[in-house]
């Protein structure tokens, strides 16, 4: 019986965590912030920043903003699903910025990203 739950359960973790932005947005953001800066300043801010930690990222513009998100390092979720990402559009003269991240597994490690989102506002 053991022998069947360890799979299954392993199996299910992994279906969990993949997400891809559609995923993300029909759920509450982890984090949400207004900024007095351009979508274009903050989002190549937290791009910069990305990229500095050894993340690939990848730009994707939106019709007020645009989207900097992260894909899951590994060959067994590459397919669409993303770690994590911010979107950051124009409302109401503001930049709403929207942080979604993976849950479950490490997502601890998700305290300093927020510190550097709030660095790029």
């Amino acid at each position: 019986m053991k022998a069947i739950i360890l799979p299954l359960g392993a199996a299910l973790a992994l279906v969990g965590c993949a997400r891809t932005s559609k995923g993300y947005r029909e759920q509450a953001p982890r984090l949400e912030l207004f900024s007095g800066k351009a979508p274009s300043g903050v989002l190549g801010c937290i791009n910069e920043a990305w990229q500095r930690q050894g993340s690939t990222t990848q730009y994707t513009p939106l019709p007020t903003g645009g989207t900097v998100a992260v894909a899951l390092p590994t060959l067994l979720l590459s397919t669409g699903n993303l770690q994590m990402f911010v979107d950051a559009e124009l409302v109401d003269g503001k930049t709403r910025v929207r942080f979604y991240r993976m849950a479950g597994l490490r997502a601890n490690d998700y305290r300093g990203v927020e510190d550097q989102i709030r660095r790029c506002l």
